[in-house]
This record gives structure tokens, C-alpha cells and sequence, in this order.
């Protein structure tokens, strides 16, 4: 009688787990995708103007206006200030990886977080 309800227990929690099963992606209120997200990110310099700023200083205030702007996903919101906490060169890899997991291609953003002054 003792182990009776230990081990109802313990069969409860394990026969719980394998109920689980992955989501699928959900997107935000405005219909933004982490996949989307992503991708606004590995294309920022471009798709924000801020490649054309000659003063790094301008470059990086008109792309960080431009991702808040348009990241509206909260998993790439998330990521994004995870990712500009660490030192350039695992920001950049962050990027990449998950750039990769999502099936995002090119990311030149990733290119130039690791080459530029900002």
C-alpha cells in the first residue's frame, strides 16, 4: 500500500509525456512568422536604407528604428535581444543558426554584424 500512490504518480507524469507534440508555427496578431521575422532580419541593412549611411553611428540607429519597426514576431523580438547582448562574432553565428533551422537561406545581416565597427 505504501508504494501505491508513488507509483500512481510517477505513472501519471510519464504517461503525460508523450501527449506532447510540436506546434506548429503560429503567427503573431499581424500575421508575422518567426520564419518572416527572420528573414526582415538577415535582410536589414538593405531593406532598411541603412547601408547607404556613411556615419556607422547613423547606420546602426536607422537599422535598429527599422527592426523595431517591422519585427513584430515576439520569439524574433526575444532573439534579437538575446543575440545583441554577446560579442559580434556569436551574434553573427547565433544569427546564422537560426537563419538555418528556419530554412532562411542568405543572411547578410550575420555577415556584416561580424565585420562592422557596430
Amino acid at each position: 500500500m505504501r508504494w501505491t500512490i508513488p507509483g500512481a504518480a510517477f505513472l501519471a507524469f510519464v504517461g503525460c509525456g508523450g501527449a506532447e507534440t510540436a506546434q506548429p508555427e503560429t503567427p503573431t496578431s499581424d500575421g508575422q512568422s518567426l520564419v518572416q521575422a527572420v528573414s526582415l532580419m538577415c535582410r536589414a541593412d538593405t531593406l532598411s536604407g541603412a547601408a547607404a549611411e556613411e556615419d556607422p553611428l547613423d547606420r546602426s540607429a536607422k537599422r535598429d528604428q527599422w527592426l523595431s519597426d517591422n519585427v513584430k514576431n515576439p520569439d524574433a523580438i526575444y532573439f534579437r535581444t538575446i543575440a545583441r547582448t554577446r560579442a559580434p562574432k556569436e551574434h553573427a553565428a547565433l544569427l546564422r543558426e537560426q537563419a538555418a533551422e528556419l530554412g532562411v537561406r542568405l543572411c547578410p545581416e550575420a555577415d556584416r554584424i561580424e565585420n562592422d565597427e557596430l
